[in-house]
């Protein structure tokens, strides 16, 4: 209805990617609507950056992990960035997984916090 056509098509059941009451059962549901769905020239579910683009984001993390006064950050602030290290390698592992040197150079990238983070140059909690 909303592309103002008379009969449905398979690039209108996208909706369908989500009737799922399990959260284990959305991943199931995905693989079976959405192939439909881009096959008939519906948009993908799943937009995917450039590798170049996550390895940025990545390394603006790395480097801001530090609090902004010059203090060691606490506990809280690199766990934060080490969640959001290892969202954007599930981004790189999604979109990239045969770019096993974009892989290496965030898993680079991480371990350079990781040692930072072990070598006592956080804040400790009070």
């Amino acid at each position: 209805m909303l592309d103002k056509e008379t009969v449905a098509r398979a690039r209108h059941l996208w909706p369908l990617n989500f009737f799922w009451t399990e959260l284990a059962d959305a991943d199931l549901v995905g693989r079976v609507v959405q192939p439909h769905v881009e096959a008939d020239g519906g948009d993908a579910l799943e937009q995917c950056r450039e590798a170049d683009e996550i390895l940025a984001d990545a390394a603006f993390e790395a480097e801001d992990w530090r609090s902004r006064d010059g203090r060691p950050p606490s506990d809280v602030v690199l766990v934060s960035s080490l969640n959001a290290l290892n969202r954007l390698r599930t981004e790189l592992l999604r979109c990239h997984p045969h770019n096993p040197d974009a892989l290496a150079k965030l898993d680079e990238t991480v371990g350079e916090v990781m040692e930072k983070f072990g070598d006592g140059e956080r804040g400790e909690l009070a």
